[in-house]
Formats: structure tokens, C-alpha cells, sequence
């Protein structure tokens, strides 16, 4: 299960939304009054946002239908800079089969014919499920642009749906909040399928150093983590 944090801003401070008339007990009084829950009128209608975000003054959390997931027809992140180049994870299906496939393009980097991982459709399922209804994937902004440092990263992400639908994320030197839970999911899905794969051993340790990169591409810490936590309005619950 995935932290409760808003998708726009990254702050915890997030309080449950709640519709119609209640009975005001001591421990729902309780939870209005810290900020856990906010009481909204009228009824509660499909789509409609289930958080409400205490630092950016904004709804999130709109249901996302079930399909979206089985809609998902390619998932492509590329994350680079100056010293290791451009690494690349594509993740599509071929004839039925999930193949995830992935390339480097450091200079000094000797390049195999892009080997490709086979992903189960358990796995894969699974991964674009978390994406969308965990990671609110639909919600993040379309560009983060950080500090403009010497080194700094820049990434793109490309997610392809049915129906010729296409949505693209870039960043640099910044991340969605949602990035290293993000990350932690796609290393775990392709970890899983290099363990079972009948490949060469020098493939297998190309294959290995990408992922290594992949993984040191976390975010910076937000300092206002600490003091969002610390004013206790949200219990560091998990999404439904």
C-alpha cells in the first residue's frame, strides 16, 4: 500500500473527504477539528475526489475506473544526464507477450542489440494497477522543472492507452511526488523478470548496471516533509 500524499504539492498534511449529513461524535468532532476529515454537502457522486489537500487547497483522488489499467498499451522512461547518458525502459506488448526492453546511451557504454525482459501478465498487470490507482499517475503535473544545476537529470516518461490516447511527463532536476514509489514498483516488476531470464551473462550484467542507474534516480527529500508530519493533521494512513 501506498502513503497517502497529494499528487501536486507532496505534502502529507491530507484530510479524508466525507459527504452528506453525520452524527457528530467525539471522535468524528475529533477528526474535523485536526483536520483529518472534511465534511462536504450534498452526496457523493462517481468521480468524485475522495482527499483534500491541506497546503495547496485542492481536491485529489478521483476513482480511477478499472480499465485504465488493462488499457495501458506502452509504459516508456528514459532518465539521464551529462555523465552516464540516457537509460531507457520501454515496456510494451508483442504478439500477446509483455516485453520490456532496455537501452543506454553513454558513449562508452558498449550496447547489446536490446535485449528484452519477458513480463508476466500478472506482473505487468499489477505494476500499471499501482501506477494509476496508487500512485495517482492521471493527477501528476505534466512538467517538474528543479534548479538549474551542472550534472542535474532530465527524465521523460510516456504512457500510451488504447483508443490512441497519449500522455507525457517531463522533468528536470525535480520528480512528481509520487516518484520513488513509482520507481520502486517498475525496479521490482523488472528485477522479477531478469531473475527468470535465460540470457547471456554478459547481457545479464548490462541488464543489471541499467537497473543499478534506474535505482539511484530518487528525489531529493522535500523539507517540509518533516513539519508536515509533525503538525499531525493527516495519520499516515494508505490509499483504498
Amino acid at each position: 500500500m501506498t502513503k497517502i500524499i497529494c499528487p501536486k504539492c507532496g505534502s502529507r498534511r491530507i484530510a479524508k473527504n466525507r459527504w452528506g449529513k453525520h452524527i457528530f461524535t467525539e471522535k468524528l468532532f475529533d477528526a474535523v477539528e485536526k483536520g483529518r476529515i472534511r465534511i462536504k454537502k450534498g452526496k457523493k457522486k462517481e468521480g468524485s475526489f475522495e482527499y483534500w489537500c491541506h497546503q495547496c487547497q485542492k481536491d485529489f483522488g478521483r476513482s480511477t475506473p478499472r480499465y485504465y489499467s488493462d488499457a495501458i498499451s506502452r509504459f516508456c522512461l528514459s532518465i539521464g544526464d551529462v555523465a552516464n547518458g540516457r537509460t531507457t525502459v520501454e515496456i510494451y506488448p508483442v504478439d500477446k507477450v509483455i516485453m520490456a526492453v532496455m537501452d543506454q546511451s553513454a558513449q562508452d557504454v558498449i550496447i547489446p542489440n536490446r535485449p528484452a525482459l519477458w513480463i508476466s501478465d500478472k506482473f505487468w498487470h499489477t505494476f500499471t494497477k499501482k501506477l494509476l490507482q496508487d500512485n495517482l499517475l492521471l493527477e501528476w503535473s505534466r512538467r517538474y522543472d528543479g534548479p538549474d544545476v551542472p550534472d542535474g537529470k532530465q527524465w521523460s516518461l510516456d504512457v500510451d492507452f488504447s483508443l490512441s490516447r497519449h500522455i507525457r511527463w517531463v522533468g528536470t532536476n525535480r520528480y512528481p511526488p509520487y516518484w520513488d514509489t513509482m520507481l520502486r514498483q517498475l525496479m521490482k516488476l523488472l528485477k522479477k523478470s531478469l531473475s527468470g531470464a535465460d540470457i547471456d551473462k554478459v547481457t545479464r550484467v548490462w541488464l543489471e548496471q541499467c537497473l543499478s542507474y534506474i535505482g539511484t534516480c530518487v528525489s531529493p527529500k522535500d523539507p517540509t516533509e518533516v513539519s508536515d508530519e509533525a503538525d499531525g493533521l493527516v495519520e499516515g494512513g494508505s490509499q483504498p
